[in-house]
């Protein structure tokens, strides 16, 4: 085992029973991560009513989470296959790549989040429908990738390092090399971004119990109908948003608790299981987003559908396709087959024949 890319050297590799059911529940997780994340990315490319500004944002979410698929998820299984999670079996390098790719996917996927928010908070509460524009998301998105970058760069340069901790199967910034970095991270990517959140849901369910209080009085008038529409399906989107952030919410509190205030700070261990399972449920959020965007949002769930129809008519024609080549080719052989036949059966009759022809020249010799 390298030392120098390996934090704990007293763990204990895994049972093959462990190593087993861990790469199973792990491919399984990584299976609907990718295939979900990728029809999420190919619905906005062929529905053109999806690319609205706020679902811009749900691109870059479902962009993160295949991100998050790809390389956590995938180091996680190559890891537990080749060592069972004992040491880090690639190169130092790799492992840097490793954890500056999952410090990326963390942070984009927080500051997202907080910028949905933000925005909806914009909307609802100061009733300033038209301050996002699909320019202003792009941008947006375009800063949170540079923090992000930035955030996951710095172990990389000299503030703290990234090593592989075995408990967790993943190259994570040393939580016992200094204690500044991981307070610094819990800082900035947990505690502000979800104070913002808390702040801006709370301001928005407020502001959204004095409107539909103010509209029911208004419909018992028979006045602005159209108002109280544009009303309800401003509800409807942002309660939606606010589900996607309670389900990454649950999914990521126990891991924050456990790694980024007890590990970190007060170097308290819950031990591997729960490490566990808390990691497994950060990585369960990449996965059931797709399921709660075609849950919540009625769109979601046409362009999937409609996404769906596409893939089943590609596959279609390729079976076609290659059913019409392989019956081609029985045909071809069965041609061959006949050809062949035909004349291995008038070669034995020349044969047969040129005996013959000897025979009687021989007698009439």
């Amino acid at each position: 085992m390298n030392s120098s890319n390996t934090v704990n050297n007293s763990f204990i590799p895994f049972s093959d029973f462990e190593a087993n059911a861990r790469f199973i529940a792990y491919a399984v997780l990584l299976a609907f991560t990718v295939i979900g994340n990728i029809i999420v990315i190919e619905s906005f490319i062929v529905v053109r009513t999806l690319r609205t500004p706020f679902n811009i944002f749900l691109l870059n979410l479902a962009t993160v989470d295949l991100f998050t698929g790809i390389f956590r998820m995938g180091f996680y299984l190559f890891n537990i296959a080749y060592a069972k999670g004992f040491e880090w079996p690639f190169s130092p390098a790799l492992c840097n790549f490793s954890g500056w790719a999952l410090s990326i996917a963390f942070s984009a996927n927080v500051h997202t989040l907080e910028l949905m928010a933000i925005f909806r908070y914009i909307a609802v509460v100061h009733n300033n429908t038209y301050n996002l524009t699909q320019k202003r998301a792009v941008i947006s998105i375009v800063c949170i990738w540079i923090y992000s970058n930035i955030i996951a760069l710095l172990p990389i340069i000299g503030w703290n390092r990234y090593r592989y901790q075995a408990n967790e199967i993943a190259c994570l910034p040393d939580w016992y090399y200094e204690s500044s970095y991981p307070l610094f991270v819990t800082i900035c990517d947990v505690i502000i971004p979800l104070t913002i959140l808390f702040y801006c849901y709370v301001a928005i369910y407020i502001t959204m119990k004095k409107t539909s209080r103010r509209f029911r009085d208004i419909s018992n008038q028979g006045m602005d109908i159209a108002l109280q529409q544009i009303s309800k399906r401003e509800a409807r989107v942002t309660r939606a948003m606010f589900l996607v952030f309670v389900a990454f919410l649950i999914c990521i509190v126990p891991y924050a608790v456990c790694v980024f205030i007890l590990f970190s700070i007060f170097h308290i261990w819950v031990g591997r299981d729960m490490a566990f399972l808390t990691g497994y449920f950060v990585n369960l959020n990449s996965a059931i987003n797709p399921i709660l965007y075609g849950f919540l949002y009625c769109r979601f769930r046409k362009a999937y559908y409609y996404t769906a129809c596409l893939w089943w008519r590609k596959l279609s024609s390729i079976f076609t396709i290659l059913s019409s080549l392989h019956h081609r080719h029985n045909k071809v052989r069965l041609v061959k087959d006949c050809d062949g036949d035909f004349n291995r059966s008038r070669g034995t009759e020349i044969i047969s024949m040129n005996h013959h022809d000897q025979a009687v020249i021989q007698e009439v010799d």
